[in-house]
């Protein structure tokens, strides 16, 4: 059956809290703004409690895992049911890390990253690198892996959560990322949700298309995806079961090509109907499965020469 999974995400704008306690509060308020949509998962920008406030240098801003900002975030996930990621500056064990902790529904820490590429400011002010590769974090809702910011640049850490099983990889963020994104959601076959400190979120497909973006009039973004949702490779041979598919399922089925990149897409819109049924049904050939094959028939044909 179809996997779906709604997703929040939040932004910092407005309010101009020039305190933590300030902060705090509004951002609270947002996330209870969201409870009628009942999200599976919310997430928060990068460093949304201390962005703006002045406080510093960045001993100051960090707080450890049982700290104020940690403690308002687990509790709105406690009362909401709601997983929610809440980055934040971790002081832990005589360092200072930039951190994205992950409570899961009952508010308890399901697991957490460390941005692995902070900024030269950032190491100037004293935050220490988490250490590589990223590693993913299962939740109730599937698989998700975290980049923040600054880690947008190196492909190295977005492709290990993809060979690592991700289904979403959340990035918060202080800028939007554009492109960049809907790269790594297509190379990686996985949903990407960026989330900014601006009202510029968005929530990307795993064909590279971007399918909900957040604006000017409200600081939250709400979007469900459908983690069964696969990619396939085009070949004579799905071709033609496409237009079979099509026929057998109707309005069952939901089946996207994306005509220049020669792939399709396809996730059920029948509860009682899974993409690997209809994979099975018809005989497909996952993406993984092809391009194993590919790559022994290359390594067979090299090895003759």
């Amino acid at each position: 059956m179809p996997q779906r999974v709604w997703i929040a995400l939040l932004s910092l704008d407005g309010g101009d809290p020039s305190t933590l306690a300030e902060r705090l509060s509004i951002t609270a308020k947002r996330i209870d703004g969201l409870a009628a949509s009942d999200p599976d998962i919310i997430c928060l920008p990068e460093n949304f409690a201390t962005a703006g406030v002045s406080v510093s240098p960045a001993e100051d801003l960090a707080q450890p895992q049982d700290g104020p900002i940690a403690a308002c975030i687990a509790a709105k996930a406690r009362e909401l049911g709601t997983n929610i990621i809440c980055p934040l500056r971790l002081a832990d064990a005589g360092r200072i890390y930039n951190t994205a902790l992950v409570f899961d529904r009952s508010g308890e820490i399901a697991g957490r990253y460390d941005k692995i590429h902070p900024t030269d400011g950032e190491i100037a002010g004293g935050i220490t690198p988490g250490a590589r590769p990223p590693r993913t974090i299962d939740l109730d809702i599937g698989r998700i892996g975290i980049q923040t910011c600054f880690d947008l640049y190196w492909p190295d850490g977005w492709r290990s959560l993809g060979e690592q099983g991700a289904e979403i990889v959340f990035w918060p963020s202080a800028h939007p990322g554009g492109k960049y994104l809907n790269a790594y959601a297509l190379l990686n076959h996985y949903f990407v949700v960026g989330v900014c400190g601006r009202p510029r979120g968005s929530i990307i497909d795993i064909t590279g298309v971007t399918i909900a973006e957040q604006g000017i009039w409200e600081p939250w973004l709400v979007s469900c995806v459908d983690l069964e949702r696969q990619l396939f490779c085009w070949t004579e041979e799905h071709w033609r079961k496409m237009h079979e598919m099509r026929a057998h399922y109707g309005r069952r089925l939901a089946l996207d090509v994306q005509h220049d990149e020669d792939t399709f897409a396809l996730h059920s819109n029948d509860d009682r109907l899974t993409v690997k049924d209809i994979v099975r049904d018809f005989g497909l050939v996952t993406w993984e499965d092809y391009f194993d094959l590919q790559n022994k028939r290359r390594d067979e044909a090299a090895s003759t020469e």
